[in-house]
């Protein structure tokens, strides 16, 4: 009888895989808006290959290079994470604030736990770039209020990329909303 007068509404994380190509000698991403609508809540970006991207049987798809990145943010609609975007230079070492950001923002840091990525890793194959996006700052909470904007991602190279170029890979989740109504029909806040 409560579905007479309103829906049934369940909240979940739905997950959005995208990709970018960015074009052999250049120095930054183009200008990009990687999702409109509803903000994501936690983005992880890699980088592999073009090549091995698209299946070259010369190349491994999941090596996840850090090509020379120089500095990484996310503007996710009027916040920028981080607030002072990340500065590497992988060739002096200089890459731990990366590292140690991605097990803050897996909510892995000051526990016994982890992903199976040691810092010599994390230089040389999986170099993964982790951002907690949720308006607290605490991914533990389940579910937030949905915000509305445009995400794009900003990265700058420390020096040319390689023939072929690179893609960009981009995971993002989301809070959503899967309801019910009274006639049994499911739908999604997103559809």
């Amino acid at each position: 009888s409560m579905l007479q007068t309103t829906s049934a509404k369940y909240p979940l994380r739905r997950v959005q895989l995208t990709s970018m190509h960015i074009t052999e000698n250049r120095r930054s991403t183009p200008l990009n808006s990687l999702f409109s609508g509803t903000l994501p809540r936690r983005i992880v970006v890699c980088m592999t290959a073009a090549d091995a991207f698209r299946g070259s049987f010369k190349s491994n798809p999941f090596i996840f290079d850090h090509f020379g990145i120089s500095e990484i943010k996310i503007v996710s609609g009027t916040t920028t994470v981080p607030a002072t975007p990340f500065k590497f230079n992988f060739d002096n070492g200089n890459l731990v604030r990366g590292y140690l950001q991605m097990f803050d923002a897996l909510n892995m840091s000051g526990f016994d736990i982890g992903n199976m990525i040691i810092l010599a890793q994390y230089m040389n194959g999986c170099t993964y770039f982790v951002f907690d996006l949720s308006s607290d700052g605490n991914d533990t909470s389940s579910w937030e209020l949905i915000r509305e904007g445009t995400t794009s991602l900003e990265i700058q190279f420390g020096k040319d990329l390689p023939a072929g170029g690179v893609q960009c890979i981009i995971y993002a989740e989301f809070d959503s909303l899967m309801m019910i109504d009274f006639n049994r029909a499911t739908y999604m806040d997103y559809t």
